[in-house]
């Protein structure tokens, strides 16, 4: 499965609906830019619980975390669900 594409298609419904259509790498810093916000990162962490199955609660991520598409899919697999 590959997390990456489905988090930069969800950030980048996140960023249209903001009106900024501009293109981002893996790496391009968005939080640290602005581009996304303290509300878009509940939007994320909400979007990781549904489409992956990850809990991730607010003191176990670091900000940085959080800033580029190789961030969060690594803090993605690094807290998927277990399976038996």
């Amino acid at each position: 499965m590959d997390h990456k594409a489905e988090i930069r298609a969800h950030l980048a419904e996140v960023l249209e609906e903001k009106d900024d259509r501009t293109p981002f790498s893996d790496t391009c810093s968005l939080l640290n830019t602005g581009r996304i916000d303290s509300m878009d990162v509940v939007d994320l962490l909400l979007f990781f619980e549904k489409k992956f199955g990850v809990h991730i609660g607010s003191g176990e991520f670091k900000k940085g975390q959080l800033d580029t598409v190789e961030a969060m899919a690594a803090l993605v697999h690094a807290n998927l669900p277990v399976k038996q």
